[in-house]
Order: structure tokens, then sequence, then C-alpha cells
């Protein structure tokens, strides 16, 4: 029978240490980042359709080209139920006894979290820059 190995460390610096626990935390509240981010996304959308339902309503009623208006519209609701889907709770699936799936299904909710709100960011920057385009013609 073989000796084991020994082997020697060092214990890290307590700012090591806390720099390691900070980034293993900032991973872990991931997904609750890209819902709070979410919902600050559905206030703007929120808030800009309302100003341009209260108060452009006028000016778009009299312009020609109603189209552009009406595409705007279109991915501002888009933007909406988007981010919508990034803060729904999903019932996630995963076996709680084994870590490496419990670290699967964290990265498959990033991952989805952040595809959704990237899309709805889209959709909000592309309304925006319709309304803005329409608006000035």
């Amino acid at each position: 029978m073989t000796k084991p190995k020994i082997v020697k460390s060092t214990i890290p610096a307590p700012d090591t240490q806390s720099w390691y626990e900070y980034a293993w935390k900032a991973r872990q509240e991931t997904p609750d980042r890209l819902e709070n981010t979410a919902k600050f996304l559905v206030t703007i959308c929120s808030f800009t359709l309302t100003l341009f339902l209260a108060i452009g309503k006028t000016s778009f009623e009299q312009y020609q080209a109603f189209l552009p208006v009406q595409v705007a519209l279109v991915f501002m609701i888009l933007a909406l139920i988007i981010a919508f889907f990034v803060m729904f709770p999903w019932p996630w699936r995963f076996y709680d006894a084994s870590i490496q799936n419990l670290k699967r299904v964290h990265d498959k909710i990033v991952w989805y979290k952040y595809t959704l709100l990237a899309c709805s960011t889209l959709f909000y920057l592309a309304a925006l820059v319709t309304l803005s385009i329409a608006f000035i013609r």
C-alpha cells in the first residue's frame, strides 16, 4: 500500500477570500439582478407608452403615415410581454441532492433570463427609434 501524498497549502489573504466570496455570491444572485433589471425596463416601457398615448396622441393623430406608429406600439408591447416572462416564476426542475445539477439549472435560468431581457431591450430600443423617426418626419 502506498503512502498518501501530503499537499501543503497556505490560507488565502483576507481580501482574497472576501473577493472569492463576493464573486460566488454575485454569480448566485444573477437571476435576481436580471429580474430587477426587467422590472426597471417594464417601468420605463410603461412610462414611455403612457407618455406616448397621453401627450403625443394628438400629434400622431394628424400624422399621415400611421404605420410606423403602429409598428412602434407593437415593438413596445412585445418588449413589455417579454420582460414579464423574465420575471415569471417558472417551475424549474432540479435535483437538490446534486450540486452539479443545481449549477446546471442555475446556468440555464441565467441564460434564459438574460436572453429574454436582451430581446426585450432590443424591442424597446426599436420602438424608441421608430417613434423618433416617425415623429421627426
